[in-house]
């Protein structure tokens, strides 16, 4: 890291507007890992994917740490998802031993639908027990466990999980379990509630996909269908992995038929 001063007459020398260019100075000067990290961002969005990927190979090269990995593997996922490039992070990070590993953690969690050497449901219980995954990530690995354990019918140990995301502020995906699981103990008027907090500031075809998925796991396939018909039709696109009731639902001649009736 530069120290303050320095970095006060850096930011003096060069034109705040600027940032693309102070940030490469500081990270010629620094190589902190932070630095590198907001530069393949950065560079990124002023000269594209490929850019950015070219730099992030020579910053985990020279760094070896597995946040530049990181970094770079959700930039690809959200602009132009490549599973098999994202893999090749992971690798070319482990091939370097890097110390800060278990942050790719984060990229075989996005990888565990695709490939089947990274156990899903493994995952999730090594992202929740480690203690040095970004907290928003923790909570994506606790939503994936609550809905593992819903799909299993395990309903107790999915409320108990929606219960501490909900300590810890409002969530959407928390209150569409605990609807989940008012529903199956015939608690209309709590399932009711949650139902209505459920909707919060998430898409609303994506909202419909949840409840949908929710009756699937009631074995509610009629209602399901219902609303995954208004998900497809407000523009979802849902991952087709086999282990999937949703995506078996998708795929089926039963909902074919439906929507057919519906058009």
């Amino acid at each position: 890291m530069l120290p303050l001063r320095l970095l006060v007459l850096v930011c003096r020398i060069v034109p705040v507007f600027d940032q693309y260019a102070l940030v490469k100075w500081i990270w010629k000067i620094g190589r902190a890992v932070e630095d590198g990290c907001t530069l393949i961002s950065m560079i990124g969005q002023k000269e594209g994917l490929e850019a950015a990927q070219v730099l992030a190979g020579q910053i985990l090269t020279e760094t070896r740490s597995a946040r530049v990995a990181v970094v770079i593997g959700i930039m690809e996922s959200q602009n132009n998802p490549d599973f098999i490039s994202i893999k090749g992070w992971i690798d070319r990070a482990e091939e370097l031993d890097c110390d800060d590993g278990q942050l790719l953690l984060i990229l075989k969690f996005v990888c565990s639908m695709h490939f089947p050497e990274y156990n899903n449901k493994q995952i999730v219980d090594e992202m929740i027990a480690c203690k040095y995954l970004p907290m928003e990530y923790s909570r994506a690995a606790l939503v994936e466990k609550a809905d593992i354990l819903c799909s299993e019918k395990r309903w107790e140990e999915a409320e108990l999980i929606a219960d501490h995301l909900l300590c810890v502020k409002e969530d959407s995906h928390a209150r569409i379990f605990k609807w989940i699981v008012s529903l199956q103990r015939a608690d209309h008027g709590q399932a009711e509630i949650h139902f209505a907090k459920s909707k919060g500031n998430i898409p609303e075809h994506y909202h419909s996909a949840l409840v949908g998925q929710g009756y699937l796991y009631l074995g509610r396939d009629d209602e399901a269908m219902g609303w995954l018909y208004e998900a497809v039709k407000g523009g979802l696109r849902w991952p087709m992995q086999k282990e999937s009731p949703v995506g078996r639902m998708l795929q089926s001649d039963k909902f074919a038929a439906y929507c057919a009736g519906r058009n």
